[in-house]
């Protein structure tokens, strides 16, 4: 069967789970099946029918037991935080989690690192989760990959850049799903920083020149944000 690079990408993940499930395995803990949860940040959307997928293939191929969970909208929190109680209370071999927010499943992630269960963290990871709580990451820098998106647009509208003004000036807007999830959030920031650089190092404009404007969340503290040219 030909693979997308998702489903291998999941492959992958739950290739890495079991062989940190062994071992408990091998030191006579059970003779079932190895249980694990894979806890995706959402359900309904292609992208995660399509880890779905990915997750059953690699979970029948090696033979283990998996279960795959995701909130019906990437915005539900609270609803991935009892998801991933709930994989606790199973006592799983393995957890696989596409977190929506670190700071919300932090305890979870404490009691699954002292309780020896393995955690790995797929599509954005776990960024800045509690210290020894993530054994691996199968994840994407969605801070680069929005940087590599600044590059290429930018190359395509550099002069209009150069010959902006107040009068005339040239307006870039950056859509995302929310300003909450963390793979959202490293996108609109590594889109917006890599956009600023280049406009000042490539197209010879000042930063007194851009105004990064729009929700707060995508504002930094050293953002420009009074310029008329580049908006």
């Amino acid at each position: 069967m030909k693979r997308s690079r998702k489903t291998t990408v999941v492959l992958l993940v739950l290739v890495a789970l079991v062989a940190f499930a062994m071992p408990a395995f091998s030191s006579g803990q059970g003779e079932e099946e190895a249980y694990i949860a894979v806890i995706s940040k959402g359900f309904q959307h292609d992208f995660w029918q399509q880890v779905k997928i990915g997750s059953e293939e690699a979970a029948e191929e090696y033979g283990v037991d998996m279960t795959f969970e995701g909130p019906a909208s990437e915005s539900d929190v609270q609803d991935q935080v009892q998801m991933l109680n709930n994989a606790l209370a199973k006592n799983p071999q393995a957890i696989a989690l596409a977190a929506l927010d670190t700071e919300a499943v932090r305890d979870q992630l404490v009691q699954a690192r002292d309780s020896d269960i393995p955690v790995v963290g797929f599509d954005s990871g776990v960024p800045e989760a509690p210290e020894g709580s993530i054994v691996a990451n199968a994840s994407t820098d969605n801070y680069a990959a929005a940087g590599l998106a600044a590059e290429k647009m930018f190359a395509e509208i550099q002069d209009d850049i150069e010959n902006a003004s107040a009068s005339e000036p040239v307006k870039i807007a950056v859509m995302n799903q929310d300003s909450s999830g963390e793979s959202l959030l490293s996108r609109g920031r590594g889109f917006r920083d890599r956009m600023v650089e280049l406009i000042v190092e490539e197209a010879g404009r000042s930063e007194s020149d851009i105004q990064v404007t729009g929700n707060s969340a995508y504002i930094a503290d050293d953002s420009p944000t009074d310029g008329e040219a580049i908006v």
